[in-house]
């Protein structure tokens, strides 16, 4: 049986295909480490905060409900000063004795 060439045989005559460059993102990038946070990011997000404490936004939501952890109020928006989480964070160290 002969092979009868047709449109998609001629392919390799036509430039590489370029990729695609990635989906830009809306939110700006974050790094999640908390002594690391972006120096001109005044406040976390809920989200950023969770994610910067390595802890679920479930676990933070109950911290705040309990009032446990400072965070800030703008109407329905809630916020976290990342140097009140770390003062919080070493507030919350415990040291064992040495033996």
């Amino acid at each position: 049986m002969q092979h009868t060439p047709c449109l998609f045989d001629q392919r390799d005559d036509l430039p590489p295909r370029a990729t695609p460059p990635p989906p830009q993102s809306r939110r700006p990038e974050v790094q999640h480490d908390l002594p690391d946070v972006d120096k001109d990011l005044l406040l976390l997000t809920e989200r950023d905060a969770a994610k910067a404490m390595s802890i679920s936004p479930r676990t933070l939501w109950q911290l705040r409900i309990d009032e446990k952890i400072p965070h800030l109020r703008f109407g329905r928006a809630v916020r976290y000063d990342p140097h009140d989480l770390r003062a919080w964070i070493n507030s919350r160290k415990t040291h064992s004795g040495t033996a």
